[in-house]
C-alpha cells in the first residue's frame, strides 16, 4: 500500500515492479484496475478491464440470493427502491422498482411481467399495449385493457386510412 497527495493505492508485485492494482483517489472514489476512476460518470467504484472483466456477487444455492440495490433511505423498502437480484432458491433474476418486484426471468427462461410465475415465454399480468412507430405518422396499435381484446389503425398522417390486415403463416387472410 502506499499514500501520495491524498490517493492511497494497493499495488502488485512482480519480479521485476510493483503494478498498481486498486487506487482510492482523493474525492474518495474507488478504481480497480483504473488509475482514474473519476474519468468515468459513475465514478464511486469503477471496475476496469483490458479485455473481459465483471464483478461476481457469490453465495451458495441454499441461500435467497444476491442483490444490486438503488436505495433512497435506510428503512423499508427505502433500502432498495431499485434492485436487479438473482434468487438462488429459485433460480430466477428479479427486477425491481418503486421498491416492488416488476420484471422475472425463470429457471425455464420465461419473462414475467406483474407475475412471479410465468408459465409461458413471456406472461404479462395487466393490459398490455404495443404501439408500432417504425413507419412516420402510423399509430396503429393491439391492446388488451379491461378483458377486452382491441386492434385499431389509425389514420395516417398523409390523410389516407391504412387498412387492418389479419394475416397468419405469412399470408393476408382478412382486411
Amino acid at each position: 500500500a502506499r499514500a501520495n497527495d491524498g490517493i492511497f493505492s494497493f499495488h502488485t508485485a512482480t519480479d521485476a515492479s510493483l503494478s498498481e492494482a486498486m487506487r482510492f483517489d482523493s474525492s474518495g472514489n474507488v478504481g480497480i484496475g483504473t488509475a482514474s476512476p473519476s474519468s468515468y460518470y459513475s465514478d464511486n467504484l469503477v471496475v476496469s478491464a483490458p479485455s473481459e472483466g465483471g464483478i461476481t456477487l457469490a453465495s451458495t444455492n441454499t441461500t435467497n440470493g444476491n442483490y444490486l440495490a438503488f436505495a433512497d433511505g435506510t428503512s423499508g423498502d427505502a433500502r432498495y427502491r431499485g434492485l436487479v437480484g438473482y434468487n438462488h432458491n429459485v433460480d430466477s433474476l428479479l427486477f425491481y422498482s418503486a421498491g416492488a418486484e416488476r420484471m422475472r426471468i425463470n429457471s425455464s427462461g420465461n419473462v414475467g411481467i406483474g407475475t412471479t410465475s410465468p408459465s409461458t415465454a413471456l406472461e404479462v399480468s395487466g393490459a398490455v399495449t404495443v404501439t408500432r412507430s417504425d413507419v412516420a405518422n402510423d399509430n396503429s396499435s393491439i391492446s388488451n385493457e379491461g378483458g377486452l381484446f382491441t386492434i385499431s389503425a389509425a389514420t395516417g398522417g398523409g390523410g389516407g386510412t391504412y387498412p387492418m390486415l389479419f394475416k397468419t403463416a405469412g399470408s393476408e387472410r382478412m382486411r
